[in-house]
C-alpha cells in the first residue's frame, strides 16, 4: 500500500486544462535529459527525436551519438530516465513517458490516447565496447520500443513527474488524478490507483519533483487543501511514498 510521511509549507498555483504544447520549450513540463555512467538520452519534441550518447562521452575517434526518431509523431513525451545503478551496457534501454496532446490529435497512429509510458531498448548484438575498437560510427536501428502502456481512463495531467528504480527495474509516475508503479518485464506492466486517497485529508497533490529508491520516493510540489485540511491555502510539501500497491 502507498504510505504518507511528511508534509511542509506554502505557496500557491494555478491549474489548467488544455494541452497543446510548445515543442521549443526544453523546460516545460518534465526532465527531458536523463543520463547515467553508460548512457545519455535528451528527448526532442520540436524534430520528434530522442538523442542518444554513449559512454565513454570523452570519446573521439568515432562518434557514439545517434537519433531515433518517435514512435508515433502525436506524441509529446514529458520525461525520460534511466536508472543510476542501471546496468546499460548490454541491451541498454531508458524509459520515455508523456501524453497525446488533445490540440494535435484524437488518438495516435495505433489508435490510442491519454497518457503513456514504455521503454526503447538497443538490441544490437555489439554491444559498445565493439564500436569502440573498430572506430565504427554507432546506428540507433536496433533500437525498439517495449512494453508501451496507455493510460486512457483520465484527462490531460498537467503535473506528471516520472522516478526511475535505481537499478532500472520498474518506474513510478505521479499525476494530479492518478499514480502507477510501471514493471516493463513483468507481465503485469503497469498498477494504477487513484491519487487523492494517497495524501493526507484526501487532498489534491501537484507532482513537481520526485527521485526513486528501492524502498521509496520524495515527491516534492503543492498541496491544494481539502475542506477538512485546517489550512486555508495552498501549501507547498514534500511527501514520501512507499513503492508499494
Amino acid at each position: 500500500m502507498w504510505s504518507l510521511v511528511l508534509f511542509l509549507v506554502l505557496n500557491k498555483y494555478t491549474v489548467r486544462g488544455d494541452f497543446n504544447p510548445d515543442t521549443s520549450k526544453y523546460d516545460a513540463y518534465g526532465v527531458k535529459i536523463a543520463v547515467n555512467d553508460m548512457l545519455l538520452v535528451e528527448a526532442q519534441n520540436a524534430a520528434s527525436t530522442f538523442l542518444v550518447q554513449f559512454s565513454p562521452y570523452n570519446y573521439t575517434t568515432s562518434t557514439l551519438q545517434c537519433t531515433i526518431d518517435f514512435d508515433d509523431t502525436t506524441h509529446y513525451v514529458y520525461t525520460v530516465g534511466v536508472g543510476f545503478y542501471q546496468n546499460t551496457s548490454v541491451y541498454p534501454y531508458f524509459y520515455f513517458a508523456g501524453e497525446m496532446p488533445n490540440g494535435w490529435a484524437t488518438s495516435d497512429s495505433s489508435g490510442h490516447n491519454g497518457t503513456f509510458i514504455g521503454i526503447w531498448t538497443n538490441q544490437d548484438p555489439n554491444n559498445i565496447q565493439f564500436y569502440v575498437n573498430s572506430q565504427q560510427s554507432i546506428s540507433c536501428d536496433y533500437f525498439q520500443v517495449e512494453n508501451l502502456q496507455f493510460i486512457s481512463t483520465y484527462g490531460h495531467q498537467e503535473f506528471f513527474v516520472v522516478a526511475i528504480e535505481p537499478f532500472g527495474q520498474y518506474a513510478i509516475g505521479m499525476t494530479t488524478d492518478f499514480i502507477f508503479i510501471y514493471y516493463p518485464f513483468s507481465s503485469s506492466n503497469i498498477t494504477l490507483k487513484q491519487s487523492t486517497p494517497v495524501w493526507p485529508n484526501n487532498a489534491t497533490f501537484y507532482s513537481f519533483a520526485a527521485d526513486a529508491t528501492g524502498a521509496f520516493t520524495v515527491v516534492a510540489g503543492l498541496v491544494k487543501n481539502s475542506a477538512q485540511s485546517q489550512h486555508h491555502g495552498p501549501i507547498r510539501s514534500r511527501a514520501i511514498l512507499g513503492n508499494h500497491i
